[in-house]
């Protein structure tokens, strides 16, 4: 299990001055003290040390690594800056949960605006309770109570750091991966969630290499978004082009759907439309032979078809209709006109052009 620090730029949130030390909240701390404290004794208070949103740094803890956070982090160390080697405890944590909050409702705790992942609409985050003697310790949790000393950071343990990418395999941002567990959690000069750590701006030439890298991206989803009908200004985040880049991508591919549905229903009336015709023109073509008017070889009705297949599908029916009842005036005798199909067969009516002498 790989050990990191991870600041977040959200301040503790509890009452002015502390939080009211009810019963029960004394008795879970009594639980880790080895003598028996009382309220007088002790100063709490109740911070947000991480949550599921992606930070600045482009990480991100998921939910199931929080719920292992918040099950190590009671009897860890509260501590001033990570400073393990040179300062002891300054407290203990002795209760963690896992709580919620729509964004705006996480705003108004915190001051922050989280950038969720995409499907998510809730912000998940480690709350926790911390208590310290309050004799001794007066300037420190003046500060505390005034706001100086507001931003909280946890060290802890993860299995791994994973690269999330999208559908183009670019990565969105790097998510810590459980199994893990809280180490400590600290008091420090500034969080590193939503802003970056020290450690990291002092790597000038990796961090230069990667603005430059992202400048270009973020020039290409410009693009990207003209491209497909979205408009971004210079202020719009990276995150929110790529949303919007995505989402117009997927309309596009539902518009690109809907056009096959189209053209395989126009398919299949074109294919409806020719049959149609060929049916007319075929008819034409016979009437015409059963009038006398073309001939009976495979040539000359080769020759009237042709003919025929100029003409448009509303002429083609009217001459059809005209043609039948000239034939029905030529063979009143029968009960239908010769030559037309019944059962499959043609009609063998002895004065049937169509039909060989021998055969009628």
């Amino acid at each position: 299990m790989k050990i990191y620090n991870k600041s977040f730029s959200v301040k503790s949130s509890g009452s002015a001055r502390g939080i009211e030390i009810t019963p029960e909240i004394l008795a879970r701390i009594n639980r880790w003290s080895l003598k028996e404290l009382t309220a007088e004794d002790l100063y709490v208070r109740r911070f947000i040390l991480a949550h599921d949103a992606i930070d600045r740094d482009k990480e991100r803890f998921p939910k199931e690594l929080l719920q292992d956070f918040a099950d190590t982090l009671p009897g860890k160390s509260f501590m001033f800056s990570h400073q393990h080697r040179d300062y002891l405890p300054l407290g203990l944590f002795f209760d963690a949960e896992i709580k919620d909050l729509s964004p705006e409702e996480f705003k108004t705790l915190t001051g922050e605006s989280p950038l969720l992942p995409e499907g998510q609409d809730r912000i998940h985050f480690l709350r926790a309770w911390m208590y310290m003697l309050s004799a001794g310790q007066e300037d420190f949790t003046r500060n505390m109570d005034a706001g100086i000393y507001r931003h909280v950071s946890i060290g802890f343990g993860a299995s791994d750091l994973k690269a999330v990418k999208d559908e183009f395999d670019r990565v969105l941002y790097y998510e810590y991966a459980p199994p893990g567990e809280a180490q400590e959690g600290s008091i420090v000069w500034l969080g590193a969630q939503p802003g970056a750590t020290v450690q990291k701006a002092l790597d000038h030439n990796k961090k230069s290499k990667e603005q430059k890298g992202d400048s270009h991206m973020k020039t290409l989803l410009f693009v990207l978004g003209q491209l497909l009908s979205k408009s971004f200004d210079e202020n719009t985040d990276e995150q929110t082009v790529i949303k919007e880049v995505r989402e117009a991508f997927k309309a596009k591919d539902t518009e690109i759907e809907d056009l096959k549905t189209q053209l395989a229903t126009l398919k299949d009336l074109a294919e409806e439309g020719r049959a149609y015709r060929k049916g007319l023109v075929e008819e034409y073509t016979r009437l015409k032979a059963l009038l006398g008017e073309v001939g009976t070889t495979p040539e000359e009705q080769e020759t009237c078809t042709k003919f025929a297949q100029a003409f448009h599908p509303a002429f083609l029916k009217a001459e059809i209709k005209h043609m039948e009842a000239r034939a029905a005036e030529k063979f009143p005798s029968e009960g239908r006109l010769p030559g037309d199909r019944g059962n499959g067969k043609r009609d063998k009516a002895v004065d049937n052009p169509l039909i060989p002498e021998e055969n009628r």
